[in-house]
C-alpha cells in the first residue's frame, strides 16, 4: 500500500462525517487514550488556526465503489 500525503482541512472532515464516510473506531483502532485536557487542547489549537499533528487514515473502497 503507497502511503500519500495531503492536507485536510477541518470542513473537510465535517463534510465526510456528515456523509457518514468516516469509520471513526475500526477493529485496528487501538481504545481512546486522550483525557479530556487533551482533546480541549486539540480544540483550542484548531480554533486558533495552529498546525494540528498528522492523522494517519485508510482508504477503503468497497466493490460498490464507495469510498470510506
Amino acid at each position: 500500500m503507497k502511503a500519500i500525503a495531503s492536507n485536510q482541512t477541518i470542513t473537510w472532515f465535517y463534510q465526510r462525517f456528515k456523509e457518514n464516510a468516516l469509520e471513526l473506531s475500526p477493529d485496528f483502532q487501538r481504545n481512546p487514550v486522550w483525557q479530556q485536557p487533551h482533546k480541549d487542547y486539540l480544540i483550542e489549537t484548531i480554533l486558533l488556526q495552529l498546525p494540528v499533528p498528522e492523522i494517519y487514515m485508510v482508504n477503503r473502497i468497497k466493490p460498490t465503489g464507495e469510498s470510506t
